[in-house]
């Protein structure tokens, strides 16, 4: 009923920096196209936060979203990852921000300095797409014309685009962490969720 792809962003660098060298923005449109002619809801992975993103980019790529046809955006910020190849640029170029913890690191906060933005800019950025991606006007576009959709794949675009419609007409947006109580450091071994178990052996 659907298929997801990580599409990332429409920007040439911002690709090159996901390794995504083989994904071309000005072929999303028709590639979205063609799945959709069989039937099938397209779901895709955005991110923002990279090196040449900047505020007035990030927030028009609600607009792209609706050009190229996707049912069900998924928008995340750049999360650097112990242990990924993000991470150790990031760490070598000074720009980890090693006092924020794990709960900076969900997809929907910021854990790092970005290139051309403050971590404030870039939060604000995130949220102002989010909430223009599941306007009501958006929401209701990517629902009317998923009804040329397969069943399976219509139920699946009105759910998601009705929750989170829902969830942005609530007010209820991705938590910002800045404003919670700090846990742990991400610089640990492990995140503090993981506990050593004993296992009884059988005897």
């Amino acid at each position: 009923i659907g298929v997801f792809l990580g599409i990332e962003s429409f920007g040439k660098e911002s690709l090159k920096d996901a390794n995504k060298r083989q994904n071309k923005a000005d072929q999303y449109k028709a590639a979205v196209a063609e799945i959709r002619k069989r039937g099938i809801a397209v779901m895709a992975g955005f991110i923002a936060g990279f090196d040449s993103d900047d505020y007035s980019a990030i927030v028009a790529m609600s607009d792209r979203l609706m050009e190229i046809g996707v049912d069900v955006p998924f928008l995340s910020i750049m999360t650097p990852f112990k242990g990924t190849s993000l991470y150790e640029k990031l760490k070598q170029e000074d720009r980890i921000l090693e006092e924020r913890g794990w709960n900076y690191y969900n997809g929907y906060n910021v854990a790092f300095q970005p290139r051309n933005l403050s971590p404030a800019e870039l939060l604000q950025a995130h949220r102002q797409l989010w909430r223009r991606s599941f306007s009501p006007k958006h929401s209701l576009k990517r629902i009317a014309r998923s009804l040329r959709l397969r069943r399976g794949a219509f139920l699946l675009v009105l759910f998601m685009n009705a929750f989170y419609c829902l969830k942005r007409l609530r007010g209820n947006y991705p938590v910002d962490m800045s404003k919670r109580k700090e846990t742990s450091s991400p610089l640990q071994e492990f995140p503090p969720s993981i506990v050593n178990r004993q296992v009884a052996s059988p005897g």
